[in-house]
């Protein structure tokens, strides 16, 4: 403060110092005001670089964070790809796996031969539902909280299937199981391509593909 006060001082002696020797009032406002500028610009510059390097400082450098999925080690990868293609192959497992029993429910619920079919249709139907919900809430709240939640919620819906003795359960139950477990088949492909670099995602890829088309043979 009492810097400001001198230097408002000293800037008045000079104002009537050049009033006395001829120059005009103006003339010393304007380099008054042009010494102002020129302090308030530097503080300013030197005020952005200070932000700018904290920034810089406080922001993480994912490309090289352990906790990165691309830079995770080939043994947690591999797991990784094991677990997510499994649950991929019990989703497609369940889809043809109650076809043997055909002639099990015509007998257990006196049902014809076509409507025999409908819990193996209705589980197929809800496998195109379920990734509109699974995929954006996969985008939301990340990959994991999906299969933490699907697969064991469309366990129990399977379990339920196999305990009920009412054809209608058991269509509601079998659409409820592929409704939960088509996220499985959608969402794992995402989790592929955030893991693996793309010079190396080919053969994981085709593996992670070709897993899920054996659930319906062995089923």
């Amino acid at each position: 403060m009492i810097a400001s006060v001198l230097g408002m001082g000293s800037s008045v002696i000079m104002m009537d110092e050049d009033v006395e020797e001829g120059v005009p009032a103006s003339d010393a406002m304007a380099e008054i005001d042009a010494t102002n500028s020129n302090k308030t610009t530097t503080t300013d510059g030197q005020s952005d670089a200070k932000t700018t390097a904290r920034n810089s400082t406080d922001e993480p450098d994912w490309d090289h964070d352990p906790t990165n999925p691309l830079n995770w080690s080939a043994w947690k990868k591999t797991l990784q790809t094991i677990s997510t293609s499994s649950l991929a192959f019990v989703a497609s497992l369940a889809t043809s796996i109650v076809a043997p029993a055909h002639a099990q429910l015509m007998q257990e619920f006196n049902a014809n031969s076509t409507a025999a079919l409908v819990p193996l249709a209705l589980y197929v139907f809800a496998l195109g539902f379920g990734p509109v919900m699974g995929g954006p809430l996969s985008e939301t709240f990340g990959r994991r909280p999906i299969y933490l939640l699907n697969m064991p919620l469309g366990a129990l819906f399977t379990l339920g299937a196999g305990f009920t003795h009412s054809f209608g359960a058991l269509c509601f139950l079998r659409f409820m199981t592929g409704f939960c477990w088509a996220p499985l088949l959608a969402v794992p492909s995402a989790t592929v391509s955030e893991t693996f670099e793309p010079r190396s995602r080919g053969p994981i890829s085709a593996l992670f593909i070709l897993i899920p088309f054996l659930g319906p043979g062995l089923g």
